[in-house]
């Protein structure tokens, strides 16, 4: 059984679905009606519409602060009732339960792992809609998964999960001199894929022709305002404004380059 130190299996569950409509509450019940003794925790329901590598991202930045065991239902599916494949990943003494379409990108990139095709039968419903697999499917098979049933019951062995480059590297990796924006959270911070041992005393960062000097060690230290480099709670360096969005300060967008450069002497002061 995937359990928490206190017995109860835990299933965390991501979507697009928003909070609006009855998506969510189906899906959760989709799961009691099979493993009641469940303890279901909301990652998050506003991954925009369709956005894959929002939802992926999102994943990969908290998975690891929940019990091993844990099963990961998560809910991006734009391909919804097409040929494309459903899985569970099992990783780092996780399960994942996802379509395959590049959401566990993100996961493949940090863990070594296995992978298994879903096939429709005892752990899934028995009427499958084609518009509303997170109820159908997903839903289920993470209830079963939570209650002790293996993966390799679920389906047979997939040996190439859809992968999307995520621009995650691992810490210590060549920056060769810079890197990229990945992810932007809902304060507007720049969060990339580059790590505090990727920028030595004297150098900052440069993005849309904008060099940021300024480094800090918590959003406050230094007032409100200004454009800086923080290391977020992920790890990775962020660059931010404290009580405003650096992102719309600096015009910048997921996927634009950010570069290493020599700082001048206001560095770090």
């Amino acid at each position: 059984m995937a359990e928490n130190d206190r017995g109860a299996p835990v299933i965390a569950i991501l979507t697009d679905f928003g909070t609006g409509d009855h998506f969510v509450a189906a899906v959760k019940g989709a799961i009691l009606t099979i493993e009641p003794s469940a303890k279901i925790v909301d990652i998050t329901h506003d991954i925009g519409p369709h956005d894959i590598r929002s939802a992926g991202f999102s994943l990969w930045a908290c998975y690891r602060d929940f019990p091993n065991g844990t099963v990961f239902v998560c809910v991006v599916d734009p391909g919804v009732g097409s040929e494309r494949k459903r899985i569970v990943h099992a990783a780092g003494g996780y399960l994942f339960v996802a379509p395959d379409n590049g959401l566990l990108s993100f996961i493949f990139d940090q863990e070594e792992g296995e992978t298994w095709e879903i096939e429709e039968g005892e752990y899934t419903s028995s009427r499958i809609s084609g518009t509303f697999d997170g109820r159908d499917v997903f839903g289920p098979v993470g209830a079963h998964l939570a209650g002790g049933v293996p993966p390799s019951s679920i389906g047979k062995r997939l040996a190439d999960p859809e992968r999307r480059s995520t621009g995650l590297r691992p810490v210590g990796f060549e920056t060769a001199g810079s890197g990229l924006i990945v992810h932007i959270d809902r304060f507007g911070n720049l969060i990339t894929n580059l790590w505090p041992e990727d920028l030595a005393n004297r150098h900052s960062v440069e993005i849309a022709g904008t060099v940021i000097t300024e480094r800090r060690k918590y959003f406050g230290e230094g007032g409100s305002g200004g454009i800086f480099v923080i290391e977020g709670s992920t790890g990775l360096l962020e660059v931010a404004s404290n009580q405003s969005s650096a992102a719309d300060a600096l015009g910048a967008g997921v996927g634009d380059v950010v570069s290493i450069v020599a700082a001048d002497s206001r560095f770090g002061q």
